[in-house]
């Protein structure tokens, strides 16, 4: 079995310079992540059915650099997405109204730090919409 310590040793008394990278978080991935989904369906008579439903997911803090660097860290998050959708009993109309990140969370997607400085992208707010869905 190799001796991870060992070979760090040998390699620094060699004179080697190692940036330390152990006991770091792996870069661009979460320590946990969790997701939640629900969908509750119900029939209405002859008319077709009703579901309801969302999904909800947590992840842990995230570092865009090998060194946890950070101006490099996003912060934990948590998103929720929720919908109601009716459809026709024969399946041919579909109408949905759903709405996604609805708490409005506001989180990072990705973060770089530059020389000319640091450039963070931020997931999308609060949406809501309808889709309609006929089949002839």
């Amino acid at each position: 079995m190799v001796d991870l310590e060992e070979i760090h040793e040998a390699v620094r008394s060699a004179g080697a310079v190692l940036m330390e990278y152990f006991g770091k978080q792996l870069e661009r991935t979460p320590e946990h992540e969790v997701t939640f989904g629900l969908d509750y369906q119900m029939a209405l008579s002859s008319w077709g059915s009703v579901s309801i439903g969302g999904t909800y997911n947590h992840r842990t803090e995230v570092f865009d650099d090998f060194d946890n660097n950070a101006f490099e860290r996003r912060s934990p998050r948590s998103v929720a997405d929720a919908y109601v959708r009716f459809e026709r009993e024969d399946g041919k109309l579909q109408i949905s109204l759903w709405g996604r990140n609805i708490a409005d969370e506001e989180f990072k997607t990705s973060t770089a730090n530059f020389a000319a400085g640091t450039y963070t992208y931020f997931g999308p707010p609060q949406t809501f919409g309808i889709t309609a869905t006929f089949q002839f």
